[in-house]
Protein backbone atom coordinates (compact mmCIF):
# COMPACT_ATOMS: atom_id res chain seq x y z
CA UNK A 1 0.00 0.00 0.00
CA UNK A 2 1.31 3.46 -0.97
CA UNK A 3 1.52 5.77 2.03
CA UNK A 4 -0.42 8.94 1.31
CA UNK A 5 0.54 11.16 4.26
CA UNK A 6 0.06 11.87 7.95
CA UNK A 7 -3.27 13.21 9.21
CA UNK A 8 -3.46 14.85 12.65
CA UNK A 9 -7.10 14.91 13.73
CA UNK A 10 -8.28 17.26 16.51
CA UNK A 11 -11.44 16.51 18.49
CA UNK A 12 -12.42 17.16 22.10
CA UNK A 13 -13.86 13.65 22.49
CA UNK A 14 -13.15 10.39 20.73
CA UNK A 15 -13.36 6.64 21.21
CA UNK A 16 -14.82 5.14 23.35
CA UNK A 17 -17.23 8.11 23.19
CA UNK A 18 -19.72 7.27 20.43
CA UNK A 19 -21.85 10.37 19.83
CA UNK A 20 -22.26 11.93 16.37
CA UNK A 21 -18.88 13.61 15.82
CA UNK A 22 -16.95 10.75 17.40
CA UNK A 23 -18.73 8.17 15.25
CA UNK A 24 -18.02 10.27 12.18
CA UNK A 25 -14.29 10.37 12.98
CA UNK A 26 -14.03 6.67 13.85
CA UNK A 27 -15.84 5.48 10.75
CA UNK A 28 -14.14 7.78 8.24
CA UNK A 29 -10.57 7.79 9.54
CA UNK A 30 -10.46 4.03 10.02
CA UNK A 31 -11.31 3.81 6.32
CA UNK A 32 -8.67 6.45 5.52
CA UNK A 33 -6.11 4.36 7.43
CA UNK A 34 -7.05 1.43 5.19
CA UNK A 35 -6.50 3.67 2.16
CA UNK A 36 -2.89 4.35 3.19
CA UNK A 37 -3.10 7.42 5.41
CA UNK A 38 -1.33 7.50 8.77
CA UNK A 39 -3.89 8.82 11.25
CA UNK A 40 -3.38 10.22 14.76
CA UNK A 41 -6.37 11.55 16.71
CA UNK A 42 -5.53 14.13 19.37
CA UNK A 43 -8.25 14.30 22.01
CA UNK A 44 -8.90 14.55 25.75
CA UNK A 45 -8.83 11.92 28.48
CA UNK A 46 -12.52 12.70 29.13
CA UNK A 47 -15.76 10.94 28.28
CA UNK A 48 -19.07 12.81 27.98
CA UNK A 49 -19.73 12.59 31.72
CA UNK A 50 -16.42 11.73 33.39
CA UNK A 51 -13.15 13.73 33.22
CA UNK A 52 -9.63 12.29 33.08
CA UNK A 53 -10.65 8.65 32.99
CA UNK A 54 -9.05 7.42 29.74
CA UNK A 55 -5.46 6.38 29.04
CA UNK A 56 -3.08 8.81 27.34
CA UNK A 57 -2.42 6.55 24.36
CA UNK A 58 -4.48 3.96 22.54
CA UNK A 59 -5.17 2.53 19.10
CA UNK A 60 -8.41 1.52 17.44
CA UNK A 61 -9.02 0.22 13.91
CA UNK A 62 -5.71 1.53 12.58
CA UNK A 63 -6.04 4.95 14.26
CA UNK A 64 -3.45 6.05 16.82
CA UNK A 65 -4.92 8.01 19.74
CA UNK A 66 -3.08 10.55 21.89
CA UNK A 67 -5.07 11.90 24.81
CA UNK A 68 -4.42 15.02 26.91
CA UNK A 69 -5.76 16.51 30.13
CA UNK A 70 -7.92 19.57 29.69
CA UNK A 71 -6.76 23.01 30.82
CA UNK A 72 -8.23 26.49 30.27
CA UNK A 73 -11.34 24.92 28.77
CA UNK A 74 -9.40 22.91 26.19
CA UNK A 75 -6.27 20.86 25.60
CA UNK A 76 -2.84 21.33 24.02
CA UNK A 77 -2.08 18.69 21.37
CA UNK A 78 1.56 17.98 20.58
CA UNK A 79 1.77 18.59 16.83
CA UNK A 80 4.71 18.60 14.42
CA UNK A 81 3.67 21.38 12.06
CA UNK A 82 6.62 20.70 9.76
CA UNK A 83 5.85 16.98 9.45
CA UNK A 84 2.07 16.66 9.51
CA UNK A 85 0.64 16.52 5.97
CA UNK A 86 -2.70 17.87 7.10
CA UNK A 87 -4.37 19.01 10.32
CA UNK A 88 -8.02 18.00 10.36
CA UNK A 89 -10.05 20.10 12.80
CA UNK A 90 -13.40 18.75 13.94
CA UNK A 91 -16.07 20.98 15.50
CA UNK A 92 -15.17 24.66 15.94
CA UNK A 93 -14.01 25.03 19.53
CA UNK A 94 -12.12 28.15 20.55
CA UNK A 95 -9.38 26.07 22.17
CA UNK A 96 -7.18 24.51 20.80
CA UNK A 97 -8.41 25.45 17.31
CA UNK A 98 -7.50 29.14 17.64
CA UNK A 99 -4.00 28.30 18.88
CA UNK A 100 -3.42 25.95 15.94
CA UNK A 101 -4.60 28.61 13.51
CA UNK A 102 -2.32 31.23 15.10
CA UNK A 103 0.73 28.96 14.98
CA UNK A 104 0.19 28.13 11.31
CA UNK A 105 -0.42 31.80 10.46
CA UNK A 106 2.82 32.82 12.23
CA UNK A 107 4.83 30.04 10.57
CA UNK A 108 3.63 31.26 7.18
CA UNK A 109 4.66 34.83 7.98
CA UNK A 110 8.23 33.83 8.87
CA UNK A 111 8.47 31.43 5.94
CA UNK A 112 8.46 28.08 7.75
CA UNK A 113 6.96 24.95 6.26
CA UNK A 114 3.60 24.24 7.85
CA UNK A 115 0.62 21.92 7.69
CA UNK A 116 -2.54 22.69 5.76
CA UNK A 117 -5.94 22.76 7.44
CA UNK A 118 -9.15 20.89 6.66
CA UNK A 119 -12.10 21.89 8.87
CA UNK A 120 -15.25 19.84 9.51
CA UNK A 121 -17.32 22.01 11.90
CA UNK A 122 -20.24 19.54 12.33
CA UNK A 123 -22.45 22.59 12.84
CA UNK A 124 -20.00 24.03 15.37
CA UNK A 125 -19.72 27.30 13.44
CA UNK A 126 -23.51 27.56 13.10
CA UNK A 127 -24.66 26.18 16.46
CA UNK A 128 -27.92 26.37 18.40
CA UNK A 129 -26.96 29.52 20.30
CA UNK A 130 -29.74 29.34 22.97
CA UNK A 131 -28.13 26.17 24.34
CA UNK A 132 -25.08 28.19 25.46
CA UNK A 133 -24.95 30.22 28.67
CA UNK A 134 -25.23 34.01 28.35
CA UNK A 135 -21.50 34.55 28.90
CA UNK A 136 -20.58 31.73 26.49
CA UNK A 137 -22.82 33.21 23.81
CA UNK A 138 -21.09 36.57 24.12
CA UNK A 139 -17.55 35.15 24.06
CA UNK A 140 -18.13 32.50 21.42
CA UNK A 141 -20.29 34.80 19.30
CA UNK A 142 -17.61 37.50 19.29
CA UNK A 143 -14.96 34.93 18.39
CA UNK A 144 -17.03 33.50 15.53
CA UNK A 145 -17.69 36.90 13.97
CA UNK A 146 -14.14 38.18 14.29
CA UNK A 147 -11.10 35.91 14.54
CA UNK A 148 -13.10 32.75 13.81
CA UNK A 149 -14.38 33.80 10.40
CA UNK A 150 -10.97 35.25 9.54
CA UNK A 151 -9.25 31.97 10.47
CA UNK A 152 -11.65 30.01 8.26
CA UNK A 153 -11.49 32.30 5.23
CA UNK A 154 -7.74 33.02 5.33
CA UNK A 155 -6.11 29.94 6.86
CA UNK A 156 -8.43 27.00 6.09
CA UNK A 157 -7.93 25.14 2.82
CA UNK A 158 -11.30 23.37 2.73
CA UNK A 159 -14.39 23.40 4.95
CA UNK A 160 -16.49 20.25 4.86
CA UNK A 161 -20.26 20.68 5.31
CA UNK A 162 -21.98 17.43 6.27
CA UNK A 163 -25.41 18.50 4.99
CA UNK A 164 -26.93 20.92 2.49
CA UNK A 165 -28.40 22.82 5.42
CA UNK A 166 -24.96 23.32 6.98
CA UNK A 167 -23.49 24.40 3.63
CA UNK A 168 -26.19 27.09 3.34
CA UNK A 169 -25.67 28.23 6.93
CA UNK A 170 -21.89 28.46 6.51
CA UNK A 171 -22.29 30.71 3.46
CA UNK A 172 -24.88 32.80 5.30
CA UNK A 173 -22.40 33.18 8.18
CA UNK A 174 -19.74 34.60 5.89
CA UNK A 175 -17.60 31.58 4.95
CA UNK A 176 -16.19 31.86 1.43
CA UNK A 177 -18.41 29.59 -0.72
CA UNK A 178 -15.49 28.33 -2.83
CA UNK A 179 -13.87 26.83 0.28
CA UNK A 180 -16.93 24.73 1.17
CA UNK A 181 -17.36 21.16 0.00
CA UNK A 182 -20.41 19.01 0.75
CA UNK A 183 -19.70 15.46 1.91
CA UNK A 184 -22.54 14.03 3.96
CA UNK A 185 -22.16 11.44 6.68
CA UNK A 186 -22.31 7.77 5.75
CA UNK A 187 -24.10 4.64 6.86
CA UNK A 188 -22.67 1.89 9.02
CA UNK A 189 -22.75 -1.17 6.74
CA UNK A 190 -23.74 -3.21 9.79
CA UNK A 191 -27.15 -1.49 9.60
CA UNK A 192 -27.94 -3.68 6.58
CA UNK A 193 -27.25 -7.02 8.28
CA UNK A 194 -29.80 -9.55 9.59
CA UNK A 195 -30.42 -8.08 13.05
CA UNK A 196 -33.06 -10.61 14.01
CA UNK A 197 -30.35 -13.24 13.70
CA UNK A 198 -27.42 -11.25 15.13
CA UNK A 199 -28.99 -9.36 18.06
CA UNK A 200 -28.43 -10.69 21.57
CA UNK A 201 -30.98 -12.84 23.35
CA UNK A 202 -31.22 -10.19 26.08
CA UNK A 203 -32.36 -7.54 23.59
CA UNK A 204 -34.85 -9.89 21.98
CA UNK A 205 -36.36 -10.60 25.40
CA UNK A 206 -36.48 -6.86 26.21
CA UNK A 207 -38.31 -6.18 22.95
CA UNK A 208 -40.79 -8.97 23.66
CA UNK A 209 -41.48 -7.67 27.17
CA UNK A 210 -41.86 -4.05 26.05
CA UNK A 211 -44.88 -4.71 23.87
CA UNK A 212 -45.60 -1.79 21.53
CA UNK A 213 -43.19 1.12 21.84
CA UNK A 214 -41.76 4.22 20.21
CA UNK A 215 -37.99 4.64 20.16
CA UNK A 216 -35.67 7.66 20.44
CA UNK A 217 -31.90 7.45 19.95
CA UNK A 218 -29.31 10.04 21.01
CA UNK A 219 -27.14 11.27 23.86
CA UNK A 220 -29.00 12.50 26.93
CA UNK A 221 -28.41 16.22 26.59
CA UNK A 222 -30.69 19.27 26.59
CA UNK A 223 -30.28 19.90 22.87
CA UNK A 224 -32.04 16.58 22.12
CA UNK A 225 -35.33 17.87 23.58
CA UNK A 226 -36.56 14.66 25.21
CA UNK A 227 -38.91 16.63 27.44
CA UNK A 228 -41.24 17.36 24.50
CA UNK A 229 -41.44 13.61 23.80
CA UNK A 230 -42.27 12.82 27.43
CA UNK A 231 -44.97 15.51 27.51
CA UNK A 232 -46.46 14.11 24.29
CA UNK A 233 -46.56 10.58 25.73
CA UNK A 234 -48.44 11.92 28.76
CA UNK A 235 -51.17 13.29 26.45
CA UNK A 236 -51.87 9.94 24.77
CA UNK A 237 -54.43 7.66 26.41
CA UNK A 238 -53.07 4.12 26.73
CA UNK A 239 -49.86 5.25 25.08
CA UNK A 240 -47.22 2.73 23.99
CA UNK A 241 -43.93 3.02 25.87
CA UNK A 242 -41.09 5.32 24.86
CA UNK A 243 -37.66 3.65 24.78
CA UNK A 244 -34.71 6.07 24.93
CA UNK A 245 -31.34 4.71 23.74
CA UNK A 246 -28.19 6.72 24.29
CA UNK A 247 -25.28 7.64 26.55
CA UNK A 248 -25.72 10.02 29.47
CA UNK A 249 -23.99 13.35 28.93
CA UNK A 250 -25.73 15.52 31.50
CA UNK A 251 -26.62 13.85 34.82
CA UNK A 252 -28.81 16.77 35.91
CA UNK A 253 -30.72 16.66 32.62
CA UNK A 254 -31.42 12.94 32.99
CA UNK A 255 -32.61 13.50 36.57
CA UNK A 256 -34.88 16.26 35.31
CA UNK A 257 -36.40 14.01 32.65
CA UNK A 258 -37.14 11.32 35.22
CA UNK A 259 -38.70 13.90 37.53
CA UNK A 260 -40.85 15.21 34.65
CA UNK A 261 -42.03 11.69 33.81
CA UNK A 262 -43.02 11.12 37.44
CA UNK A 263 -44.83 14.46 37.61
CA UNK A 264 -46.84 13.60 34.48
CA UNK A 265 -47.55 10.05 35.75
CA UNK A 266 -45.80 8.32 32.85
CA UNK A 267 -42.62 7.14 34.59
CA UNK A 268 -43.53 3.49 33.90
CA UNK A 269 -43.84 4.26 30.18
CA UNK A 270 -40.43 5.95 29.76
CA UNK A 271 -37.57 3.46 29.54
CA UNK A 272 -33.98 4.74 29.66
CA UNK A 273 -31.85 1.80 28.58
CA UNK A 274 -28.49 3.45 28.00
CA UNK A 275 -26.30 3.06 24.89
CA UNK A 276 -26.71 0.10 22.54
CA UNK A 277 -24.49 -0.86 19.62
CA UNK A 278 -24.69 -2.88 16.44
CA UNK A 279 -27.55 -5.28 15.88
CA UNK A 280 -28.90 -4.75 19.41
CA UNK A 281 -29.52 -1.08 18.62
CA UNK A 282 -30.74 -1.67 15.09
CA UNK A 283 -33.21 -4.38 16.07
CA UNK A 284 -34.60 -2.20 18.87
CA UNK A 285 -35.10 0.63 16.35
CA UNK A 286 -36.55 -1.59 13.64
CA UNK A 287 -39.14 -3.23 15.90
CA UNK A 288 -40.54 0.08 17.18
CA UNK A 289 -43.73 1.69 15.90
CA UNK A 290 -41.57 4.57 14.69
CA UNK A 291 -38.45 6.49 15.70
CA UNK A 292 -38.87 9.96 17.23
CA UNK A 293 -36.17 12.62 17.02
CA UNK A 294 -37.13 16.02 18.39
CA UNK A 295 -33.70 17.65 18.70
CA UNK A 296 -33.59 21.44 18.75
CA UNK A 297 -30.81 21.38 16.18
CA UNK A 298 -28.83 18.93 14.03
CA UNK A 299 -26.15 19.49 11.41
CA UNK A 300 -26.95 16.04 9.93
CA UNK A 301 -28.31 13.26 12.18
CA UNK A 302 -26.76 9.82 11.96
CA UNK A 303 -29.52 8.05 13.88
CA UNK A 304 -32.28 9.27 11.56
CA UNK A 305 -30.20 8.25 8.54
CA UNK A 306 -29.67 4.80 10.08
CA UNK A 307 -33.35 4.36 10.91
CA UNK A 308 -34.37 5.25 7.37
CA UNK A 309 -31.94 2.65 6.00
CA UNK A 310 -33.69 0.07 8.21
CA UNK A 311 -37.02 0.98 6.62
CA UNK A 312 -38.15 2.57 9.88
CA UNK A 313 -40.41 5.62 9.79
CA UNK A 314 -38.96 8.68 11.53
CA UNK A 315 -41.05 11.41 13.13
CA UNK A 316 -38.69 14.38 13.53
CA UNK A 317 -38.60 18.04 14.49
CA UNK A 318 -39.04 20.43 11.57
CA UNK A 319 -35.76 22.31 11.92
CA UNK A 320 -32.16 22.60 10.65
CA UNK A 321 -30.73 19.56 8.85
CA UNK A 322 -33.54 17.30 10.09
CA UNK A 323 -35.92 19.01 7.68
CA UNK A 324 -33.53 18.28 4.81
CA UNK A 325 -33.30 14.58 5.72
CA UNK A 326 -37.08 14.12 5.81
CA UNK A 327 -39.73 15.01 3.23
CA UNK A 328 -43.04 15.27 5.09
CA UNK A 329 -45.33 12.27 4.48
CA UNK A 330 -42.93 11.03 1.77
CA UNK A 331 -40.05 9.34 3.65
CA UNK A 332 -40.95 10.42 7.17
CA UNK A 333 -43.00 12.89 9.17
CA UNK A 334 -42.14 16.41 10.32
CA UNK A 335 -43.61 18.09 13.39
CA UNK A 336 -43.03 21.34 15.27
CA UNK A 337 -40.04 21.17 17.61
CA UNK A 338 -41.62 22.15 20.95
CA UNK A 339 -45.31 21.36 20.28
CA UNK A 340 -46.11 18.34 22.44
CA UNK A 341 -49.80 18.49 21.48
CA UNK A 342 -49.08 18.18 17.76
CA UNK A 343 -46.51 15.48 18.47
CA UNK A 344 -48.97 13.49 20.61
CA UNK A 345 -51.58 13.58 17.81
CA UNK A 346 -49.08 12.34 15.23
CA UNK A 347 -47.80 9.60 17.54
CA UNK A 348 -51.37 8.49 18.26
CA UNK A 349 -52.04 8.33 14.55
CA UNK A 350 -48.86 6.36 13.84
CA UNK A 351 -49.85 3.82 16.51
CA UNK A 352 -53.35 3.41 15.07
CA UNK A 353 -54.66 1.08 12.37
CA UNK A 354 -55.72 4.07 10.27
CA UNK A 355 -52.03 4.89 9.68
CA UNK A 356 -51.52 1.71 7.65
CA UNK A 357 -51.85 3.39 4.23
CA UNK A 358 -49.36 6.16 5.09
CA UNK A 359 -46.94 3.74 6.76
CA UNK A 360 -46.97 1.50 3.67
CA UNK A 361 -46.36 4.48 1.39
CA UNK A 362 -43.42 5.77 3.46
CA UNK A 363 -41.81 2.34 3.81
CA UNK A 364 -42.11 1.77 0.04
CA UNK A 365 -40.38 5.11 -0.56
CA UNK A 366 -37.63 4.26 1.92
CA UNK A 367 -36.93 0.97 0.14
CA UNK A 368 -36.12 2.96 -3.02
CA UNK A 369 -33.69 5.40 -1.39
CA UNK A 370 -29.92 5.02 -1.63
CA UNK A 371 -27.88 5.11 1.59
CA UNK A 372 -24.15 5.52 0.83
CA UNK A 373 -21.91 3.99 3.49
CA UNK A 374 -19.02 5.48 5.46
CA UNK A 375 -16.46 4.13 2.99
CA UNK A 376 -17.99 6.37 0.30
CA UNK A 377 -17.68 9.35 2.66
CA UNK A 378 -14.07 8.44 3.46
CA UNK A 379 -13.17 8.01 -0.23
CA UNK A 380 -14.47 11.51 -0.99
CA UNK A 381 -12.54 12.95 1.95
CA UNK A 382 -9.38 11.18 0.75
CA UNK A 383 -9.73 12.82 -2.67
CA UNK A 384 -9.74 16.29 -1.16
CA UNK A 385 -6.97 15.44 1.30
CA UNK A 386 -4.77 14.26 -1.60
CA UNK A 387 -5.34 17.56 -3.41
CA UNK A 388 -3.93 19.38 -0.39
CA UNK A 389 -0.86 17.22 0.30
CA UNK A 390 0.44 16.90 -3.25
Amino acid sequence: MIKKGHLDVISKYFYPVSAGIETNILETYSQLANLGWTVTVHTTTDTLHQPNCLSESDEVRGIKIRRYHQSFGGFLPKLRFDESSLICLHNFNIWPHSLIYLIIWFRKIIGLKSSKIFLTPHGGFTPEWPTFSFISRILKGFYHHSFGIWFINSQTNFVRAISKWEQTELIRSGVTPEKIILIQNGLDKAALLNHQKLASLDIKLQIKNLGRYFVAVGRLAEIKNYETMIKAISLIKKSPKLVIIGPQQDEAYLAGLKKLAEKLNVAEKIKFIGPLKGSDKYLMVKQAICQIHMARWESFCNVVYEAKSLGQICLVANNTALASLISHNVDGILTETFDEVELSKKLSFMASNTALKLRTKIKNNLSQEAFPSWDVTAALMSQYYLRLVK
